[in-house]
């Protein structure tokens, strides 16, 4: 079928939708913010994924040689997934929030802006 073609009922209709639900089926990510001594983000997986897609959001702080998960927890599909750390006492540390999943298409993961602050 050539890209682009859009297939009205009959049989090619529930392999075009199934396509449709597998295209929308990703990760998003929020911004990572400092507020008081918590560092905070967010991420998630979209709703339209199927039910048993899996991943996780994590706040990871750079240890000047990689990026330490210092906070993270599992999300399933729908909704939005916040995360916080209590940075107290770590210094000036550079910041960044990970949402990672295995979706029906292979394994995705996107990383927010990065921060560099005082606690």
């Amino acid at each position: 079928m050539a890209a682009g073609m859009l297939v009205a009922g009959g049989a090619g209709s529930a392999a075009a939708e199934s396509t449709a639900t597998t295209a929308s089926c990703e990760v998003h990510i929020g911004n990572t913010y400092k507020s008081g001594y918590l560092i905070n983000g967010s991420g998630s997986i979209a709703s339209s994924c199927p039910s048993d897609t899996r991943g996780s959001v994590s706040i990871e702080r750079w240890t000047g040689l990689r990026w330490l998960i210092v906070a993270s927890y599992s999300i399933r599909p729908g909704g939005n997934n916040t995360i916080q750390y209590d940075c107290r006492g770590s210094g000036t540390q550079s910041w960044q929030t990970v949402v990672r999943g295995l979706l029906p298409e292979g394994y995705r993961s996107k990383i927010s802006n990065r921060i560099r602050v005082s606690c």
